[in-house]
């Protein structure tokens, strides 16, 4: 009869218990925090915003009417198919509409956090806290938890993706970093908002160009399904640029540089201002893209991303309130690699959750005007941070790509 030594199993565990006690209760913080974010979405659920009454659950409806997945090929909004994919997917569950909707982006919401948590573990160690209160910043934002909890939106599906895209950036995979850029745009054109940060590495010969090409292919590939059901490819195309209104207001309770002509309804204007952010973009790739001492590490690349992540949604035209959610994002992981500024958290939260709040619950928010000083602040902060870091490097590790990894193989002779 096998005979168990009970107080040889016990020492056991007391051993792991001591060498490992710094991990559990990091391990226990993050299902506490996961367990918190959860509950605060749940009590949220039962909410219904004007956007899910207005267009979202007729969405839902649409596909669900016309059999699910046989509906993907219907022009049903002005979303590309992919997000309609996932309604596709959750009109086969008993779940009442805005639940069901509200399901998809919260899940994502999970994803992002876990993301942003690897980024930060990439330059530490295994038993830092730092990666671990990160995630549950994240996925206890107030933004982040309104966008897809109460309103609904799917804006962490996009920005998922984006951080997933700076993700292998930092691991040297240019390849898997394109094809999660293309999936990005496979669901909203605001996927653009990291592409100073590409073309800056492309130049500085960090991603092949050949592998930009991932990103178109992505998109199309994500369309086949659409197609196939019967949707016209050349709507299913171009169909991501109708996201933006160009004959409403230059902004829409959004706090950038068009807050100064905030009632103004003018396409002519906002023709005049895609070709200005167009100009604005080559000048930040064409700045740090001349600074000699500007070397490809992880600060100076999240440092970049989140600069690159502020100036396109600040200056373009027709933005909302949730046009600056991947920015956010970008702030908590600058404020977490940099170890500074934590400040900043608080003031981009305090700046978006104002326009939010005014979307969803109607509460008059401080003066535009304001809100978009307050943002240029944050964003001097963090140019100064990474000029700083550029002249200065607390990060001298170069990140090295996969492909320059395979060129430094030298080849054995038979």
């Amino acid at each position: 009869m096998l005979k168990i030594d009970s107080e040889a199993i016990e020492n056991k565990i007391k051993k792991y218990y001591s060498s490992n006690f710094d991990l559990l209760v990091l391990y226990s913080f993050v299902l506490v925090a996961f367990l918190i974010g959860m509950f605060i979405r749940i009590s949220l659920l039962p909410q219904i915003s004007v956007d899910m009454s207005g267009f979202l659950t007729s969405w839902y409806k649409d596909i669900q009417s016309h059999g699910g997945f046989a509906a993907i090929g219907r022009k049903i909004g002005n979303f590309p198919p992919m997000y309609y994919y996932f309604m596709a997917i959750m009109t086969y569950s008993k779940l009442p509409i805005h639940i069901a909707i509200k399901w998809i982006s919260i899940v994502f919401d999970i994803i992002l956090a876990f993301y942003v948590m690897k980024i930060l573990e990439l330059k530490d160690t295994k038993k830092s806290i730092f990666p671990a209160i990160a995630f549950a910043v994240v996925f206890c934002l107030p933004t982040v938890v309104i966008n897809s909890a109460a309103w609904g939106h799917s804006d962490a599906i996009y920005t998922t993706f984006l951080v997933m895209c700076l993700y292998y950036l930092l691991n040297g995979k240019d390849r898997c970093a394109m094809i999660m850029l293309g999936l990005s745009f496979a669901f909203k054109v605001q996927a653009v908002f990291i592409m100073p940060v590409v073309l800056i590495m492309v130049l500085l010969k960090k991603i092949r160009l050949k592998t930009l090409i991932w990103i178109p292919a992505t998109y199309f590939i994500t369309l086949i399904p659409a197609a196939l059901s019967g949707g016209n490819i050349l709507k299913l195309i171009s169909v991501c640029f109708s996201q933006f209104d160009t004959q409403g207001q230059l902004t829409v309770g959004m706090p950038n540089m068009w807050a100064l002509l905030e009632t103004i309804k003018s396409s002519e204007l906002g023709r005049a201002g895609f070709f200005f952010v167009c100009v604005v973009a080559l000048i930040m790739v064409f700045y740090y893209y001349s600074q000699k001492k500007f070397k490809i590490t992880t600060k100076s690349i999240i440092g970049l991303t989140t600069i690159s992540a502020f100036i396109l949604p600040y200056t373009m035209p027709y933005m909302n309130p949730r046009s600056m959610y991947f920015t956010e994002i970008m702030f908590v992981l600058f404020v977490f690699c940099y170890r500074k500024n934590i400040w900043l958290i608080a003031t981009t939260q305090f700046c978006s959750a104002q326009c939010v709040l005014w979307d969803l619950c109607k509460h008059g928010p401080i003066d535009l005007r304001l809100l978009a000083l307050l943002w240029i602040v944050n964003a001097t902060v963090a140019f100064y941070t990474l000029r700083e870091e550029i002249n200065s490097p607390t990060d001298t590790e170069e990140i090295c790509m996969s492909f320059e990894k395979q060129k430094s193989v030298i080849p054995m002779n038979d």
